[in-house]
Parts: C-alpha cells; sequence; structure tokens
C-alpha cells in the first residue's frame, strides 16, 4: 500500500541500511539471521586440535558441551584410530593352555568362537582328536553314542540308521511325526534358544526358515491378561448401568 507524500521512514535496517517502519529493527528475516550468524562467529575462540596441535575455532556452546575438538574428520578418524582400545574378554586356549584375549563382538556371532590362541593350536587339536568338532564327536561317531554342540548353538546327536549326525532338533521332530522330514520341512525353536529341543518348544515349518521368536508367542500371556481385564471391566460397566436403571 503507497504511502502518503511526504511521509518518511522512522529508522534503517540495522544490518542492510534499508527503511523500516517504527518498532522495527531488521526489514527481512534473513537480515536478523545474518547479524545472528555474525555474531556467533564473532563470539568464536581459539582452540589447538589434540591431534595436529593447530589452533581452530570453536564455538562457546561447543567448549562447554565438550563437543567438535578436532579441527578436521581427518583428525578425529586418526586420533580414534591411534588411541582406541576395543572391549576385549579373556579366554583360555584348548589345545596349549595359553591365556589369550579376543574381541566382545566376536562372541555374538557364536557361542563355541575363541577357543584357540591361533590357527596353528587348531589344527592341532583336530588332528589329535579327529574331525572339526573335536574330541567329542570321534568318541560318540566310535561308540555310536553321544552328543555335542556345534559353533552356532545347535546340538547334534549321532543316529544310528544314517551313520552320522543329525541336528538333535530335527530327530526330536522325527520322532514324534514317526516318518523322516521331507525337503523344504524345516524345525524351529518358539523361544528362540537353539538347544532347547523339548518337543513342545518345537514347531514344523515349510518354506524359508526365520530365526527369533514368533510375536504371538511372546505376547500370548500378555494377550490372555488383556482379555480377561477387558471382561472383567465390561462386567462392571454393564453392572452401573443397571443400578443408574
Amino acid at each position: 500500500m503507497p504511502r502518503r507524500p511526504g511521509w518518511k521512514y522512522p529508522g534503517n535496517c540495522e544490518v542492510c541500511g534499508g527503511p523500516l517502519n517504527k518498532g522495527k529493527r531488521f526489514c527481512y528475516a534473513t537480515c536478523r539471521e545474518k547479524l545472528k550468524s555474525q555474531q556467533a562467529m564473532a563470539a568464536r575462540v581459539l582452540s589447538p586440535c589434540p591431534q595436529c596441535g593447530e589452533d581452530f575455532h570453536r564455538f562457546p556452546s561447543d567448549v562447554e558441551r565438550e563437543e567438535k575438538k578436532f579441527c578436521s574428520k581427518a583428525c578425529y578418524l586418526a586420533h580414534r584410530k591411534a588411541n582406541f582400545v576395543p572391549k576385549t574378554v579373556p579366554r583360555v586356549c584348548k589345545q596349549c593352555g595359553k591365556d589369550f584375549t579376543m574381541p566382545f563382538s566376536y562372541l555374538k556371532k557364536g557361542r563355541n568362537l575363541g577357543q584357540y590362541c591361533s590357527r596353528k593350536c587348531w589344527n592341532e587339536y583336530m588332528r589329535a582328536n579327529g574331525g572339526t568338532h573335536g574330541g567329542e564327536a570321534k568318541a560318540a561317531w566310535g561308540e555310536g553314542t553321544g552328543i555335542f554342540t556345534d559353533g552356532q548353538g545347535y546340538i547334534h546327536e549321532y543316529d544310528p540308521a544314517r551313520h552320522k549326525f543329525i541336528r538333535q532338533h530335527r530327530l526330536v521332530m522325527e520322532r514324534l511325526l514317526g516318518r523322516p522330514l521331507e525337503k523344504g520341512e524345516k524345525v524351529h525353536h518358539k523361544n528362540g534358544k537353539r538347544d532347547d529341543n523339548r518337543p513342545e518348544n518345537l514347531e514344523l515349518i515349510l518354506g524359508a526358515h526365520f530365526s527369533g521368536k514368533r510375536v504371538k508367542d511372546v505376547y500370548a500371556r500378555d494377550l490372555e491378561r488383556l482379555a480377561l481385564e477387558n471382561h472383567k471391566l465390561k462386567l462392571r460397566l454393564s453392572a452401573l448401568e443397571d443400578k443408574e436403571r
């Protein structure tokens, strides 16, 4: 809307110097943000980089929170690589009895990992005991009985009919069905524990196998409890409605 003839703006913008209405400091929001940015840049302090030692500018808020201590990402990665201490767990070699350590993350890949300090000890143990699974598998093979647990946590049991070791949960399911498992039939552990081969914990499935637990198995008790509470609340609500009538 045009101003009347002879009207003048009472002030100017603090950033760009443009004309302003009364009570205004900036002509646009961009000028306000520009001034804030200039003030923040002026408030920066010099701080030495822990890696290269060169001084660089840091914001006061970063200094208070002890953040952005390095001048560049390259210095941050170099400092982390030089001072990184991985979390390890102590282990004892199954062959030579030597104490050694292994990364904690390796234990998540398998329960029976980290039994040997080196590949040499692993080869010596395999040659002395026979087979990948060690002395337990060799003794079970010779006697026709016995079980052992592999690196993935599955229990293997010797099957005299096939003259080899079979995963125990498959043998348990075959005994329940009274027949061998066909191609494509797999056995799932309901509670997610691979060494829990109780018949009530096993489920026969077809197609692609999945790991973990079923949602309906985990929350079955919670659903039953909620259904019971819902039924009780409905009874109380109907009783209150009868009293009001």
